[in-house]
């Protein structure tokens, strides 16, 4: 009996070290990102941040008769997220993908975009032919920001959308 309660406290011992490691990491990450310590009267509260972990932006690219659009939608966030966002729409006279050799004409952003939003980037166009083009960018919580573009379309003189 007694080499048996030796034999498990090894066997624990070492799958703590194994895995102790990396469950501290998460805790400590977990506190510094996203617990907040309170004093209230005396006494330390922790206040719990929450973290999305999913999130599904969609980015389109409109016109009408006057007027060329970027819609950046938000269509799904999983649990409470701070979604910080910006919509950019280009244009250049000549097709191009590369936005360094197209004009910012118009740019909207927002700290927070929230579930079922959408964040518009508008800009007046009558009577021009340009390629367009528009671009969203993201970041949820503390994860790597993300960029999504549309693809270049030519919009005529009477908002005419070609691809």
């Amino acid at each position: 009996m007694k080499l048996f309660l030796i034999c498990c406290a090894v066997i624990i011992s070492g799958i703590s070290s194994l895995f102790g490691g990396y469950m501290n990491y998460g805790v400590a990450e977990a506190e510094e990102n996203s617990i907040e310590v309170t004093t209230f009267n005396s006494v330390e509260v922790a206040s719990v941040k929450p973290y999305g972990i999913y999130t599904n932006i969609s980015i389109q690219l409109s016109a009408d008769s006057e007027y060329v659009w970027a819609t950046a939608k938000n269509e799904f966030t999983l649990f409470p997220a701070t979604i910080p966002t910006r919509v950019r729409l280009y244009s250049s006279t000549y097709y191009t993908e590369d936005f360094s050799l197209m004009t910012l004409e118009a740019e909207s952003s927002t700290s927070d975009l929230n579930m079922g939003e959408s964040l518009i980037a508008k800009s007046y166009f009558k009577g021009r032919k340009f390629y367009w083009k528009a671009e969203v960018y993201y970041q949820m919580d503390a994860t790597a920001p993300k960029t999504l573009t549309t693809p270049v379309y030519y919009i005529d003189e009477n908002g005419a959308t070609m691809a």
